[in-house]
């Protein structure tokens, strides 16, 4: 690559001139490349996200008035058209594709009257490539994204596997559709704990929770009247604070009854995938079982110093 080869000054000029999109896909090409494009052009405040279609809009404040938007288009193909760049995303084994595509597309699928560079990316590795994607840019500007994330989830008509590695600002309102997501994992729940008593899915894992163990003992009695969970296969927590939570409390507050090999087995045989995040089964001998007043349904919960497991057995 030419730009390589000039003095950091004159690498620093052009980078300068391009326009943000032209310096994010040229990001993508190498390692070298992005770090002289992080020293050399963002000082951005903060960073949106929106999503239309097949578009990902990106905008960067710089300041209160100076903003500017950055716009990707995604194609999803089978197979990758002949004559386009391949580029590499860290961490992940996958190809894209940029190529460029001029007015002769359909209209109803892009603005006719504008040149676009396209990312092509293969259906089976839309999932994977969305992660990293995220990672990537996080990573250029080097700022934390504000994305209305209630909003973005509306987008789909269905949440299969959800992530979100962010911090959520505000309490996620009771039917949301992030609460209608069937496997979701919150990396940083903190005090918005509450979100996890409107969790409809089968697969929900949260992380770095703040809450006392009364919390937890809520959790178990909305599922044993039925009042909420009624979809629940597995339900995890954890929480940055060692020693929080005592499971002796639960069982003082809670009917429990130890493993019956009669009722249930010993071992919870499944697993769970979810992007990038691996539920493993679990060995249930020590956990204690509680029983849904409504159907009879049995779960079972295991509670250390700083973890949570809840599983329920079909």
């Amino acid at each position: 690559m030419k730009l390589l080869k000039f003095p950091f000054l004159v690498q620093n000029r052009i980078i300068k001139t391009m326009s943000v999109t032209e310096t994010v896909i040229l990001s993508f090409c190498s390692a070298k490349t992005k770090r002289i494009i992080k020293n050399s052009r963002w000082i951005v405040s903060f960073v949106r996200f929106r999503l239309e279609k097949q578009q990902v809009l990106i905008d960067l404040f710089y300041n209160k008035t100076h903003v500017e938007t950055l716009m990707l288009v995604f194609k999803h193909v089978n197979q990758f058209s002949e004559n386009t760049e391949t580029v590499h995303l860290k961490n992940i084994e996958l190809e894209l594709r940029f190529v460029k595509l001029d007015w002769k597309l359909p209209a109803d699928e892009y603005f006719p009257e504008l040149d676009f560079d396209v990312i092509q990316v293969l259906d089976e590795c839309s999932n994977g490539f969305r992660i990293e994607l995220y990672k990537h840019l996080l990573d250029l500007f080097q700022t934390t994204p504000r994305v209305p994330i209630i909003w973005f989830g509306s987008k789909f008509r269905e949440l299969e596997r959800v992530v979100v590695e962010t911090t959520l600002k505000g309490q996620p309102m009771e039917n949301s559709k992030l609460s209608l997501a069937r496997n979701l994992v919150i990396e940083k729940t903190q005090d918005q704990v509450n979100f996890i008593k409107h969790f409809k899915g089968q697969v929900g894992s949260f992380k770095k929770c703040e809450c006392d163990i009364s919390f937890i003992i809520e959790i178990i009695e909305l599922w044993i009247s039925n009042k909420a969970f009624q979809s629940l296969d597995y339900l995890s927590m954890t929480t940055d604070n060692f020693l929080a939570w005592n499971e002796n409390d639960v069982v003082q507050a809670i009917e429990t009854h130890p493993w019956n090999p009669m009722k249930r087995p010993q071992n919870y045989g499944k697993s769970y995938e979810i992007l990038h995040w691996n539920i493993s089964p679990l060995e249930c001998a020590y956990f204690r079982d509680v029983t849904s007043e409504t159907d009879g349904k049995l779960a079972s919960f295991s509670i250390l110093s700083s973890s949570f497991q809840f599983v329920v057995w079909n």
